[in-house]
């Protein structure tokens, strides 16, 4: 064995059924230019519980206050699902259709993008945080009805 070998090998510091226990020596310290990404800071909404007012109460207030479903859910801390099923059984209640306003107003950002003309799908997916499929079905749609229009006209 060479004089090289016997500097670089650790000192064997104990046996553990018939194998060599060594200990660590190469430690690396993480690389100054590793840089970790902060999470996005999501800004809570405020929410005022008027006493003695149910959770269930509290999402029909706020729901008939314009507030949507993921809203709700984030700003009193309770599941989505807990969330939709009461709104949605208010709704029923009251005779009005339910709606999810994110989804609309989304659409139609993802069509303003789209009409603008200077993004891709993709680059109007990862500009509004959505999902790729969902931007992608929106806009599929979009020419569709944009191409049978023109076909109707055509014809017309």
């Amino acid at each position: 064995m060479a004089s090289n070998d016997k500097t670089k090998r650790s000192k064997v510091v104990g046996t553990t059924d018939g194998q060599e226990v060594r200990p660590v020596t190469d430690v690396r310290p993480v690389s100054d230019n590793v840089q970790v990404a902060d999470e996005p800071k999501v800004e809570q909404p405020q929410v005022v519980v008027e006493s003695k007012e149910t959770k269930s109460d509290l999402f029909r207030r706020l729901y008939d206050e314009g507030k949507d479903i993921p809203t709700i859910a984030r700003a009193t801390g309770s599941s989505y699902s807990f969330v939709r099923s009461v709104v949605m059984r208010h709704a029923k209640d009251k005779g009005q259709p339910i709606t999810n306003r994110v989804k609309g107003e989304k659409a139609d950002l993802f069509r303003r993008l789209w009409d603008e003309g200077d993004m891709t799908i993709g680059q109007i997916a990862k500009t509004t945080n959505s999902n790729y499929s969902y931007v992608h079905i929106v806009i599929s749609k979009l020419r569709r009805d944009r191409a049978a229009a023109v076909q109707t006209k055509v014809t017309a």
